[in-house]
């Protein structure tokens, strides 16, 4: 084994530690199935958030075990509790292209 090996870092891992899961949900991605939707907090300090340009609470789409938390990929960011649980509880994905039959004419889905 390398010395490389040794000194590596899995970025994504480390990304995921600075957020907490607050509420998850399913929602219906572009193809019309069924993924999930979920809203984290970061755990940082606020100094250490306002340094490095951190949103204090971010909204990521797609299953939690292959989309961990990322600001780069963030669906959503906002800096309020307030903002945070408007968003989240008001989003519900392509659901309703898909109730209102328009998600293939707007080229959605399959």
């Amino acid at each position: 084994m390398s010395d490389y090996d040794d000194e590596y870092v899995d970025v994504e891992e480390e990304e995921a530690e600075n957020w907490n899961l607050i509420r998850c949900k399913e929602v219906t991605d572009a193809d019309g199935f069924t993924t999930e939707y979920s809203l984290y907090e970061c755990n940082c300090s606020d100094e250490w958030r306002e340094e490095n340009d951190y949103p204090k609470y971010i909204c990521m789409f797609g299953d939690r075990d292959l989309y961990p938390p990322d600001v780069m990929y963030a669906d959503w960011s906002g800096e309020t509790e307030q903002e945070a649980d408007e968003w989240f509880d008001n989003y519900h994905g392509y659901e309703e292209e898909f109730e209102q039959g328009t998600a293939q004419s707007n080229g959605l889905g399959r």
